[in-house]
């Protein structure tokens, strides 16, 4: 239904949607992609799997991106009080991000999930569903894609934890003119409902995804740092559970 309303509006979303994509800057991810023996170091204990959030875009240091926010937030979390998280045992290189900007659930499917599978991460984050709303892709399609890289994660390492974050709340982005935004919203509402499905399903444990009210001066789109590190809060208590 989404989808259909989508289609109503078109007239006057579709220009909308191209003006903002022509206004906003295509910005750089800060957080370095890992390579293969990075990926199988057994002090990997964490991996943040996805799209543009999932790797950092909007902030200018590594140290301002989701991973190393989460990376502090479980040293906080262990009661050592360090701010790196390293005296806790975090060794740097414990949380690590793979993915790129712009992909869609079934674009990481594709491009990144048998490394990720692969890897000695106890635990993956998944980070999709953005791209999806942004292209009104369909929830099952969403559905399918999502499935498969819950399914394929827990499959190959006995024990390992998903994390699934939720969409984004687009209804909330200042950015984002009327009524793309409500457009926008609705479509991630219905994907967040399809993400919270997946995971009762197949024992995955989903975490709040990103309000839109820390974004960055960049393009006002993406989280600042202050917004990562809400959104890392949120996915270290799901870690916790």
């Amino acid at each position: 239904m989404t989808r259909l309303w989508a289609a109503l509006l078109a007239p006057v979303i579709v220009p909308q949607g191209r003006r903002l994509s022509a206004a906003t800057p295509r910005l750089a991810a800060p957080t370095p992609e890992p390579d293969a023996a990075e990926l199988a170091d057994p002090r990997l204990e964490v991996l943040v799997l996805g799209d543009s959030t999932a790797i950092g875009t909007g902030v200018d240091r590594v140290e301002d991106a989701l991973a190393a926010a989460l990376a502090r937030e479980r040293g906080a979390g262990s009661g050592s009080g360090s701010e790196s998280g390293d005296e806790a045992g975090f060794e740097s290189g414990a949380v690590l991000a793979l993915g790129r900007n712009g992909a869609t659930a079934a674009e990481v499917r594709a491009e990144f999930l048998d490394r990720a599978a692969a890897s000695a991460a106890s635990a993956v984050v998944v980070v999709v569903g953005w791209n999806d709303a942004m292209k009104l892709r369909p929830t099952r399609a969403f559905a399918r894609d999502l499935t498969t890289i819950v399914r394929t994660l827990q499959a190959h390492r006995l024990g390992r934890r998903v994390i699934v974050v939720a969409p984004p709340h687009f209804e909330r982005f200042a950015v984002l003119p009327q009524p793309l935004r409500c457009a926008l919203g609705a479509h991630a509402a219905g994907l967040r409902r399809t993400a919270a499905r997946v995971c009762r399903t197949w024992g995955a444990t989903l975490a709040p995804g990103i309000d839109g009210a820390s974004a960055s001066p960049a393009d006002r789109f993406h989280p600042d740092a202050a917004g990562y590190r809400r959104l890392a809060q949120g996915i270290a208590a799901a870690l916790r559970e």
